[in-house]
């Protein structure tokens, strides 16, 4: 069974929560966050379980081996570098890219 429509579910109540059964070896996935849903139905096939409300996949359910779950941070915020900072970065590129132009076997 594809599931093709999520939806139905505000804002606020979106979420997707993940319990990794040390005993079974398993990841249990529920979620209530339709655009997150559609990757673990393209990873793991359809859920094994879902509930609806006016035509559309309210909540999905996969049961899946431990071991094709990755958890991963998203991107990390960073501060602006500070003119410092900034001109200490470039002088370290600088000096790498110089290091790299040297013909090998010749230091100076």
């Amino acid at each position: 069974m594809k599931v093709s429509k999520y939806g139905g579910t505000s804002e606020g109540e979106m979420e997707v929560t993940v319990r990794l059964d040390r005993v079974d070896r398993q990841a249990h996935i529920c979620s209530t966050w339709p655009e997150w849903s559609r990757n673990p139905e393209r990873l793991y096939a359809s859920p094994k379980k879902i509930t609806e409300r006016g035509g559309k996949v309210t909540s999905a359910f996969w049961t899946v081996p431990i071991d094709r779950v990755r958890l991963r941070r998203g991107p990390a915020k960073r501060r602006p570098l500070t003119a410092e900072e900034r001109q200490a970065a470039q002088e370290r590129m600088r000096r790498l890219h110089e290091g790299r132009s040297m013909p090998s076997g010749r230091t100076e």
